[in-house]
């Protein structure tokens, strides 16, 4: 109810609802005003949208960019996507999110499964080719389809742009995109002129002729030539200010019995610079005062809909007040949808009316309108009402409440700057708040900024007798110890976390000691950590728990005590209790099915395994650390097999990559397989190049892995340069690094690699002897630690199975080895190039008629990676197109 003086007494704050990231009418054309769309306009961006991939429409504020673009989607017989940009969009998870709701409200709830998958990822942070990547793949499912998206300037983010910059660049050809903004959007705009990929249309294009302005003002009643050339004066065309000026004419002429019967209004000299002077002059001032009260209080609002606008203006007529500000154009948009209809005013109307609520209200009165706001949205957008109204402790509360429920990454980045927001002596009372701040430098890698915040409060928590909160302080603060190899603070930082840390903490906990445990070469530690992670997650079945602990079992773990078998049983027990939903982490747990099968020598299980997984992956667009883990992988099954094409492929496009955090853990890994390639080769120079390319300034590192490889790499280099001695004597040392740290599977085997020096040397004795340690283990943990060596130390294994040292095994190992080197080298005739068995794949499945995706799902690789064997494979047969290189090999017999 209103008081005498206008005022509208304020109730009680409603209940919060379940958490809705978006406004539904984010994703709605505006209903058409027709009153200022022109068959030009319509008409100017069909031929641009028909025939460029981009089309930009740049204009000021209320130029009728939005307007324009509606009145063509009214005609078009298109699918269109519209996405409404605002500032909250100001990140590439928040904007990869909005890309993905508006798309699955026109295209169908299936469509964006990579992109969804990639968001509810937390592990890291999607960057922003990797989001791109995503939603571009999933386009390709989708086929022609039409973005609008509008307010662009409102993204200003160097990442998001960067994100809509990728986005347009991998844009499959079926697929348009408009853009909408009051700037030249930063998406690289003059390399895409030269290019003649974009349509532009600009203010010149938008500006409302005479006619137009005549068209606007005979809508409502006759008007006079004097107030046509009037309002064209005063807007110069600009059509926000067209309507403005309409308004202002409109007002004066109700005064008035005729349009001839009074002057018409004055002519403002320049409408941009006294826009709001002449809203507050010629426009506010003339509503009536229950109207000019519900703008005011409804400012606070980004989209009024009746029922919000009748809680925060405390009466029950919005819907009839809302209908009027339609009928008055006074400045707002109209979006319909299932759930009713809803309403925008215009950014500049907005502006000029909460500075004059700012002005016209006491501030416990502005406060109390926002509370009443925060009372009928959903969570997320409720919080930023409640910290305008000052109530800290409720949006405290709130936070804590979203931030610790099963969010993806789009959710928390919107949360980590209302805790930001929040005064210091707010976030002092509870520790939640301050891990939670922390939540996006901890995902980036910032250890050193997690580590400057948290240990304080850690410290605080201690002295204040609260260890259980410490605790959950330091479950972030040992990951950050982790990632700058301090594992003294870590190791403590853990033990104090599990000692005092809340049972459904435990499992998260275990999963970073068990990875503490593998840097200090403690395998006791490993297996004990990585078992009782396990069976805890198992035992509680919560999902939180599972997606905890699966990410966790590796290629890497599968020597811990229970051995390989028992490290796939978990990963199947563990993707049970998981939904479809929980995608991601059954793509992350595919390494270490993968390198269960390899050590099986399940082979061919084990490369579609690992292909599954970077095609997943790439969906994500690279997932971290799984992805890396596949490709390692992937590498050290294609050396065994002689796929050394494979292996370059993958190479190539990673080795520019090894100084990104994501990459660094697998640096030594991807080293050796370049190494080894150059070795089989007989590339010996290129071998010493690469050597010291790679290796040349990088820390040596305690891990028993990195040992491995650098003994191995520096083997190499001296046995090329003639000195055995020291290449034996460095092996022995990669042989004991080995034996301690289990790590069998893609960093080389040593012992094997003095065996093979032995021989050459003709010690035929000691190079058996050489080889027998590594042969036990084979023989105990699986012949598949073999396997990637089975082409470089082919000769040491066949004197060994001659002599009778663990002949069955070895003769598995060889026979696979052979078989699967058979097709590494088919010769074409006639030139010195060969093709390797992954590009005969290709080739025999182009000779069928499959397109590029579908050669993609049959051998589960990337689109990409299906193009550049290709391109490989045409350039070799000396072939124009994929006709004729089928053509060429089956005149060469190839097929």
């Amino acid at each position: 109810m209103a008081d005498r003086d206008g005022a509208m007494s304020l109730g009680p704050v409603a209940p919060h609802g379940a958490p809705e990231p978006f406004p539904f009418t984010k994703f709605l054309p505006p209903v058409l005003d027709e009153r200022v769309a022109t068959d030009h306009l319509v008409t100017l961006l069909e031929r641009g949208i028909s025939t460029r991939p981009l089309t930009v429409v740049t204009a000021p504020a209320g130029s009728g960019k939005t307007t324009a673009l509606a009145a063509w989607a009214a005609t078009t017989t298109r699918d269109i996507v519209w996405v409404r940009l605002d500032q909250d969009d100001n990140e590439p998870s928040v904007l990869a999110a909005a890309l993905l709701e508006g798309a699955r409200r026109r295209l169908g709830g299936g469509f964006g499964t990579r992109l969804a998958q990639l968001l509810a990822y937390g592990a890291t942070a999607p960057t922003p080719r990797q989001l791109a990547a995503s939603l571009v793949n999933d386009l390709g499912d989708h086929g022609a389809v039409t973005w609008l998206l509008d307010d662009v300037h409102e993204v200003t983010d160097e990442a998001t742009l960067a994100l809509l910059g990728a986005l347009l660049e991998q844009l499959p050809p079926e697929v348009k995109v408009v853009l909408s903004s009051r700037s030249e959007p930063a998406v690289s705009m003059a390399r895409r002129r030269v290019r003649t990929e974009v349509a532009e249309l600009d203010l010149e294009d938008l500006l409302l002729d005479r006619d137009a302005v005549a068209h606007v003002l005979a809508r409502e009643r006759p008007v006079s030539e004097a107030e046509i050339d009037a309002v064209l004066a005063a807007s110069g065309g600009w059509a926000a200010a067209v309507r403005l000026a309409t308004a202002h004419v409109d007002v004066a002429a109700t005064q008035r019995p005729s349009p001839s019967a009074g002057a018409v209004p004055d002519v403002l000299p320049d409408v941009l610079p006294d826009l709001r002077r002449f809203l507050a002059e010629e426009v506010f001032d003339a509503l009536q005062v229950g109207l000019r009260a519900f703008l005011l209080q409804t400012s606070i609002l980004d989209e009024l809909s009746p029922h919000t606008c009748d809680a925060v203006a405390d009466r029950s007529d919005s819907h009839r007040v809302l209908a009027e500000l339609d009928r008055r154009n006074l400045f707002v948009t109209r979006h319909r949808g299932a759930d009713g209809d809803t309403w925008r005013i215009h950014d500049l109307f907005t502006a000029f009316l909460r500075e004059q609520l700012a002005v016209s209200y006491a501030p416990q009165d502005v406060a109390r309108l926002h509370r009443r706001a925060a009372g009928v949205l959903p969570p997320l957008q409720a919080l930023p009402h409640l910290l305008a109204a000052g109530d800290h402790a409720a949006a405290a509360d709130l936070i804590i409440d979203l931030g610790f429920s099963d969010l993806d990454t789009s959710t928390m980045v919107r949360l980590v700057p209302a805790v930001r927001a929040l005064p210091a002596e707010v976030r002092a009372r509870d520790h939640r708040l301050e891990i939670l701040r922390m939540w996006l430098a901890d995902v980036a890698g910032q250890a050193h900024e997690v580590l400057r915040e948290l240990e304080p409060l850690r410290d605080r928590l201690l002295v204040a007798g609260r260890p259980r909160a410490a605790a959950e302080v330091e479950a972030m603060l040992a990951e950050a110890y982790l990632q700058l190899g301090d594992l003294d603070r870590a190791g403590e930082a853990i033990a104090h976390a599990l000692e005092h840390v809340d049972p459904a903490w435990r499992p998260a906990i275990l999963a970073v000691a068990t990875w503490w445990n593998y840097y200090r070469n403690d395998w006791d530690g490993v297996s004990n950590c990585v078992e009782e992670a396990v069976e805890l997650a198992l035992r509680s079945g919560e999902p939180m728990q599972l997606k905890a602990v699966g990410p966790t079992l590796s290629p890497t773990l599968l020597f811990v005590d229970r051995g390989p078998a028992w490290v796939a049983d978990a990963a199947d027990r563990l993707g049970a209790g998981l939904s479809a939903d929980d995608q991601a982490t059954l793509t992350a747990m595919r390494p270490a099915r993968a390198g269960a099968a390899l050590l099986r020598l399940e082979v061919a299980r084990a490369a579609d395994e690992l292909r599954r997984c970077l095609t997943e992956s790439m969906g994500y667009g690279r997932m971290a650390w799984k992805h890396q883990e596949a490709e390692c992988l992937l590498m050290a099954v294609c050396l065994g097999s002689g796929d050394l094409a494979t292996v370059q492929h993958i190479l190539d496009d990673t080795l520019p990559r090894l100084d990104d955090p994501v990459y660094r853990q697998f640096r030594h890994v991807y080293v050796h397989a370049a190494l080894r390639t150059h070795w089989l080769r007989g590339e010996h120079r290129q071998l010493v190049a690469t050597h010291d390319r790679l290796t040349t300034g990088q820390p040596r590192s305690g891990l028993a892995e990195v040992t491995v490889v650098r003994t191995i790499a520096e083997s190499m280099v001296a046995r090329i340069e003639g000195r055995t001695d020291d290449a034996l004597e460095l092996l022995r040392e990669g042989e004991q690094a080995q034996s301690i740290g289990r790590c069998w599977l893609w960093s080389g085997m040593p012992g094997l690699e003095r065996a093979g020096l032995l021989l050459e040397q003709g010690r035929a004795v000691a190079a058996v002897e050489a080889a027998m340690p590594t042969l036990d283990v084979a023989a105990r943990i699986g012949p598949g630690i073999l396997f990637p060596d089975a082409q470089a130390h082919r000769a040491v294994l066949e004197r060994c199975a001659q002599v009778g040292v663990h002949t069955d095994l070895l003769r598995g190992v060889l026979a696979i080895g052979q078989s699967s080197a058979a097709r590494t080298a088919t010769a074409i005739p006639g030139t010195d190039e060969v093709l390797s068995p992954r590009e005969l794949e290709v080739l025999e499945l182009v000779a069928t008629g499959a397109s590029n995706r579908d050669i993609a799902a049959a051998l589960f690789i990337s689109e990409p990676t299906v193009k550049s064997h290709l391109t490989r494979i045409l350039r070799k047969l000396q072939a124009a197109s994929r006709t004729q290189a089928v053509a060429r090999a089956r005149e060469l017999r190839l097929l």
